[in-house]
């Protein structure tokens, strides 16, 4: 719940990679959408092993739908 629009690395107890927290402050649309396209290039080192959403209109629609979950 309300992803888009808070700090990366802003969840208490929850061990983040430094290379993330690196690339980004906010999870913007725009930082989503490189993260969600291919994590392992948006954020060299980061410890999340999901390949990523090759599809444009795939990541506009996920990011369309986090934006509505507050």
């Amino acid at each position: 719940y309300g992803v888009v629009g808070r700090a990366v690395g802003s969840i208490a107890d929850f061990s983040y990679s430094g290379s993330l927290v690196a690339v980004a402050k906010i999870w913007s649309p725009e930082n989503l959408n490189g993260f969600l396209k291919k994590p392992s290039k948006y954020a060299p080192g980061t410890k999340m092993g999901f390949a990523g959403i090759k599809k444009d209109t795939d990541r506009a629609n996920i990011i369309a739908y986090l934006q509505t979950i507050k």
